[in-house]
């Protein structure tokens, strides 16, 4: 849900910035929900978010998308999948 207010307050203080690289955006896999279709493709469906997780995802990917539409700001989306490291869970129902 911090990710709801935060990201709307970062990108009004980038928009100030003299200087504008492009933003990258992290989103997630979850974005995809409900989609039973596997593989993924990035033109499938992401309207049926299966957690309020993938419902956050799913609405910074549209803030980001007002953003760049309404002023022209570089943004670049990047939807990860899994992500290893200490912290990863290890009972995800895909490592079986």
């Amino acid at each position: 849900m911090e990710e709801l207010k935060d990201s709307p307050i970062l990108v009004e203080v980038y928009k100030s910035a003299n200087t504008q690289p492009a933003i990258i955006w992290a989103s997630s896999s979850s974005v995809y929900g409900l989609n039973s279709k596997v593989p993924f493709s990035e033109r499938d469906r992401t309207d049926q978010p299966a957690s309020l997780y993938a419902a956050t995802k799913k609405a910074g990917e549209e803030i980001a998308h007002t953003y760049h539409h309404i002023h022209g700001i570089s943004i670049i989306g990047l939807r990860f999948f899994t992500v290893y490291g200490p912290w990863d869970c290890c009972k995800r129902f895909y490592m079986y």
